[in-house]
């Protein structure tokens, strides 16, 4: 675990707060030939939109989950999808463990780039590195699971004095959280058809169907689908462009599990 927040962390939140919504461009990569005739990995970029940073979820005051106890902070950005995706794939083909994708619920790790642009202070953030995945077997004992609540752990801080109430947080029950924290028609979009598929094929399951409202937070079809994805930057690129006469850049690198930060040309 870490002692302190990330360097970057101030600055970027004040960059969020001046944004109605939280949009950010995802990247991830893919060398599979499901996605392209090509030989060489290919990028796939599309907007995301970020809930929260992991462990510190502002709950909506409808959320009826049962909350985990307050006592993680971290800099990991949060955004969900639909397991069915192509992105969800992507970051299992391109972690270090592409096979659990057909078995495991929680995995992944992919690379993935974020890109934030903030207009009103004139602030572009691109935060580099992996992004995990967690479902509904958030808190078992399988290794795929196992390593996901590690390689995010390493990069959460216990709150000061809180430290006697950590094992009463549980990670399924985080993911249940931000599910709640959706609209009941946010949460009907994992009872769609699955995505990408063509109109006229028959739906392999006929609970599937477009603009449902899901107000039950363990609808067993919408949580198979759901899932949360925890982004662990490793780079953190900050460019300001407020000061038209004076542009300025930093970059911010996890090394040896400290942050370093230069100030460099735009």
């Amino acid at each position: 675990m870490v002692s302190s927040p990330a360097p970057w962390r101030a600055a970027f939140l004040d960059s969020l707060s001046s944004m109605n919504e939280k949009d950010a461009s995802l990247a991830t990569v893919s060398s599979s030939p499901t996605y392209s005739e090509t030989a060489f990995p290919v990028p796939h970029v599309r907007t995301v939109i970020m809930r929260c940073l992991f462990g510190e979820i502002e709950r909506h005051p409808s959320n009826t989950s049962k909350p985990n106890p307050d006592v993680f902070a971290s800099d990991l950005p949060v955004f969900t999808t639909d397991v069915r995706m192509d992105k969800a794939k992507q970051l299992f083909e391109a972690g270090p463990r592409p096979g659990d994708f057909a078995i495991s619920a929680t995995g992944g790790g992919g690379p993935v780039e974020m890109t934030f642009w903030a207009p009103e202070p004139a602030v572009q953030w691109r935060l580099s590195g992996r992004a995990y995945l967690l479902g509904p077997d958030a808190d078992d004992d399988t290794e795929a699971a196992k390593t996901v609540r590690e390689e995010i752990r390493k990069h959460l801080r216990l709150k000061e004095g809180e430290a006697d109430k950590e094992d009463g947080w549980s990670w399924a029950r985080e993911v249940t959280a931000i599910f709640g924290n959706m609209s009941p028609q946010s949460r009907g979009w994992f009872r769609n058809p699955p995505p990408g598929t063509p109109v006229d094929q028959p739906l392999p399951d006929k609970r599937l169907g477009f603009g449902q409202k899901i107000d039950d937070l363990e609808d067993e079809l919408a949580r198979q689908n759901f899932r949360v994805v925890v982004v662990v930057p490793h780079e953190v690129d900050q460019v300001d462009l407020s000061d038209l006469d004076g542009h300025k850049r930093w970059r911010h690198r996890l090394l040896d599990g400290k942050w370093q930060t230069v100030e460099v040309w735009p």
